[in-house]
């Protein structure tokens, strides 16, 4: 019976843990749409979670040096 509980819980953590997979800055930059995206989700949440959340940070530092890059013109 210990068996079968200790089993069920294991199940249960292991469903309800989603893995975020976590891009790149290079990766963000060169697909926009995920960017874009992914900045629409970091917006929806709390700023706590922003703070933690390694896609939301990498996400913002790719959209500023996109934005860097059509200011002055860069590649």
């Amino acid at each position: 019976m210990k068996k079968i509980s200790f089993l069920l819980v294991i199940c249960t953590l292991t469903a309800c843990s989603t893995k975020e997979k976590i891009y790149t800055v290079e990766e963000f930059m060169k697909d926009e749409p995920l960017m874009k995206k992914v900045l629409k989700e970091c917006s929806e949440m709390s700023f706590n979670d922003q703070d933690n959340s390694t896609n939301c940070a990498r996400a913002r530092k790719a959209q500023v040096e996109i934005d860097f890059k059509k200011l002055t013109g860069g590649k």
